[in-house]
């Protein structure tokens, strides 16, 4: 959903994560009072310094988990997002048939890009 100011919105996982048997989402929410804009341009300047991580299964019952701080930036030419490859432990992108997609569509991508072929 579209969203007025980066320190009110909420960022979350579209797709669940499968562990144990179930299906978990993942939410970040601001820990800071709004930033007052939207602008990319101006993001690096007044980015949201932290965020509260939650997590929920479908019931929606959301449970605070964890904090993510941001503190530098880091230089991005090299920042790749692959979570066919980096995903949180013991738990794998559900549903099975939207993970199979996206396996050969990140296959795909590494080989578009001449990346290293995955560490099994």
């Amino acid at each position: 959903m579209p969203a007025g100011d980066w320190g009110t919105t909420r960022y979350g996982t579209l797709a669940p994560y499968e562990s144990a048997g179930r299906w978990w989402w993942l939410m970040l929410t601001p820990s800071s009072p709004p930033v007052g804009h939207a602008s990319i341009h101006e993001l690096e300047n007044s980015a949201p310094p932290s965020f509260t991580l939650h997590i929920s299964d479908e019931t929606a019952d959301w449970h605070q988990i964890g904090r993510l701080g941001l503190h530098k930036r880091l230089d991005d030419s090299g920042l790749v997002f692959d979570p066919v490859l980096n995903h949180p432990h013991d738990a794998v992108p559900a549903p099975s048939w939207l993970r199979e997609l996206r396996e050969r569509a990140y296959s795909g991508s590494r080989q578009g890009r001449d990346a290293p072929p995955p560490v099994a």
